[in-house]
């Protein structure tokens, strides 16, 4: 295998990214669905009809509460990322080495190595593809960024791989 690399900024942008792919669509739907009720509700009250918009805002309200409820986990997630990055000096630039021993991460603070067997798995959605490690740490890398050698390389050295 030959050795690749690649850069990444991880910055609000970035961690907008990473919660957008770990976003689930049904959620995403969710939220489509309250902010049309929310405009039925609107709607109804100015054309005069507040049976309509009465129903619609119960219906609306529930709506929000149930995604406000499933949005918890993707807070924590976004907690973690802004903690883990928030700590890099702006902008928090990473390089990622791909080679024969893993990946090597290199920012401000100096480089972690991750050998090919603590790596447990890979899953890629079309931006983000989430290095998941045998300690229960996930590695955001954004696609956008890694070249198609870097790419191959790390679905060759991985066992599991997943695509959304």
């Amino acid at each position: 295998m030959t050795e690749s690399s690649f850069s990444y900024t991880a910055d609000k942008r970035f961690v907008r990214q990473v919660l957008q792919a770990t976003t689930p669509k049904k959620l995403r739907q969710l939220n489509i669905a309250v902010a049309g009720l929310a405009a039925l509700v609107t709607y109804s009250l100015l054309a005069h009809q507040p049976w309509i918009g009465l129903l619609a805002g119960i219906g609306g309200a529930i709506a929000a509460v149930i995604a406000i409820g499933a949005q918890k986990p993707l807070r924590e997630v976004q907690k973690s990322l802004t903690a883990q990055f928030g700590s890099l000096p702006q902008p928090a630039e990473i390089t990622v080495q791909v080679d024969d021993a893993g990946l090597r991460f290199t920012n401000a603070h100096g480089s972690q190595d991750v050998p090919w067997s603590h790596i447990a798995s890979v899953h890629q959605t079309r931006s983000v593809w989430f290095v998941h490690t045998t300690e229960g740490t996930t590695l955001p890398l954004p696609a956008a960024s890694m070249p198609p050698d870097a790419a191959a390389a790390i679905t060759a050295g991985v066992a599991t791989v997943t695509t959304a």
